[in-house]
């Protein structure tokens, strides 16, 4: 009788969740009267495919049917024609009279999760200088506000943008980080006030809020970074960006320089493989400006050396443009099939995350150091226990690397020497995990990182903890091999109306035995 009833219980269970799939509610709400669907309409897009992975060259003829719902003006206007209007307006309005039933549940959901935020609340700060940098929420508004103080405390709070503000007679706002230069005067920022994810680029003195003329007509912005040294007491001498093209995809890099005509920008480095996008970024120590060139399986970085190009920038003279050849760029590492790598410079050295050379599918680390080195040596080779799963946290004297347990799964924060005179074998000899408070690395079930308020110029090390029963909670990691009681609390997410003591978890494991052949 138990048996039975076990078995219908199953049944009745498999049977609600047959119901509930998202492939099940699609052909209900289709099966309704007048549901809308739209028209199928011949189009297609000639894609060309260079040769690669042992594979010839090729044009491929894609076939979309829907592809009159973007719009003729898309991504460069807004979409106004009449019929692709009439036929979203269709679908808003049917889904919204099929989910009527469930209007007196949704204020009662709305209400549960945000019970679960706290709605005034901000980031943790990241120390730059002298000062904190941090973004924060007010109950009562929308969106976040950019924030700094002096970290001494010897001033009051100084706002540096409140998208709130912005968002005032605005039908969409979306307002992405605040981006501040070296010497903490200019700032800039990503925005879309249409909704059509078309970024332009603001650029804006800090107090003073003035803008500058070029802000707004760098359009279709990806990625971008300044034209700066470290610590530089001047404004930076432009920024570097790359651009999407119709298809969205970040294809070409350009360089503006503040002060000259926009329309004079030098493309630096231009994608010609469909299947390959772009973006640019400084190194950790802002030495270099590196472009990755990327698909999904493997890329390439170019670089060029930041205080070379700022010398010809600034020997070119104000409102001078530059030309592309300014930036001779230096492939890091060659292009190699299905070959991922992340580079990174700091400390006097070159640090690679890469698939080269491995054999579970797993990463390592190369090193190559400046004025040492001719190629790049194994600096962290592969670990059958411990996959690497993070690019390195650098800092002028220390590097941070993220594992994850092959046995387990469970993570491990490794710090390790950034000393150039040191030697490969030695750099691993002293390195040191990090430990937290009432974490055991084995049994507790948690995740760990590195966090992105680590300070290169200070040496600053920051890390954070979350379990399945804690809020996540980020330290200051003091010292070279600091104990767990030596971590000092930075921050700690407050989860309102959630009682830990409730709650408790418990790790089980199972072994399997995995049939490839039959995969």
């Amino acid at each position: 009788g138990g048996k039975t009833s076990k078995s219908s219980s199953s049944d009745s269970i498999n049977s609600s969740a047959e119901k509930m799939t998202a492939a099940a509610l699609k052909q209900r709400m289709l099966a309704a009267d007048n549901a809308p669907v739209a028209d199928k309409r011949a189009s297609s897009q000639t894609v060309e495919i260079p040769a690669g992975k042992g594979e010839p060259a090729k044009t491929v003829v894609l076939q979309d049917e829907y592809a009159w719902l973007r719009g003729a003006k898309w991504p460069n206007e807004t979409v106004d024609e009449p019929d692709i209007i009439k036929y979203l307006e269709a679908e808003n309005d049917y889904c919204k009279d099929f989910l009527k039933s469930l209007e007196e549940h949704k204020d009662k959901f709305y209400e549960t999760l945000k019970g679960r935020i706290k709605l005034t609340d901000k980031t943790v700060e990241a120390k730059r200088g002298d000062w904190l940098y941090y973004s924060r929420t007010e109950e009562a508004l929308q969106y976040s506000i950019d924030c700094r103080r002096k970290a001494d405390g010897s001033a009051a709070e100084e706002i540096l943008l409140d998208r709130n503000k912005l968002a005032e007679n605005q039908k969409f706002c979306k307002v992405l980080a605040t981006n501040v230069s070296e010497n903490h005067k200019l700032m800039a920022y990503r925005s879309d006030f249409v909704g059509d994810e078309n970024y332009k680029l603001t650029f804006q003195k800090v107090g003073t809020g003035e803008l500058l003329p070029e802000s707004g007509e760098l359009e279709q912005i990806s990625t971008y970074c300044w034209h700066e040294c470290a610590n530089q007491a001047a404004d930076p001498v432009g920024v570097f960006y790359s651009v999407r093209n119709a298809q969205l995809r970040p294809t070409k890099v350009y360089y503006h320089k503040f002060g000259t005509d926009v329309s004079a920008d030098p493309l630096i480095f231009e994608s010609q493989n469909e299947m390959y996008t772009v973006s640019v970024r400084p190194t950790e120590d802002l030495e270099y400006i590196m472009i990755d060139y990327h698909s999904k399986t493997e890329n390439e970085v170019k670089y060029f050396s930041m205080a070379d190009t700022l010398q010809k920038a600034q020997a070119a003279g104000t409102g001078m443009p530059l030309t592309a050849d300014a930036f001779p760029l230096t492939t890091l590492r060659a292009l190699q099939e299905d070959i991922e790598y992340s580079a990174e410079h700091g400390g006097g050295s070159w640090l690679l995350k890469t698939k080269e050379g491995c054999q579970h599918e797993h990463f390592r680390i190369l090193r190559k150091r400046d004025g040492t080195d001719a190629d790049f040596e194994v600096l962290l080779e592969e670990d059958s226990e411990f996959a690497i799963s993070s690019s390195p946290a650098v800092t002028r004297s220390f590097f941070g690397v993220s594992y994850l347990s092959t046995k387990t799964g469970q993570p491990r924060l490794f710090v390790y020497k950034n000393d150039p005179s040191m030697a490969a074998a030695e750099v691993r000899a002293m390195r040191q995990q990090v430990y937290f408070p009432g974490v055991d690395p084995d049994l507790t079930s948690h995740n760990a990182a590195f966090s992105h308020t680590c300070n290169y110029e200070e040496d600053l090390i920051c890390v954070a903890v979350d379990t399945p029963t804690a809020p996540t909670i980020w330290y200051k990691y003091p010292k070279f091999g600091a104990a767990a009681a030596d971590l000092a609390v930075v921050k700690q997410k407050e989860v309102p109306n959630y009682e830990q003591e409730l709650y408790a978890t418990e790790r089980v494991y199972v072994q399997y035995e995995e049939n490839r052949s039959a995969a």
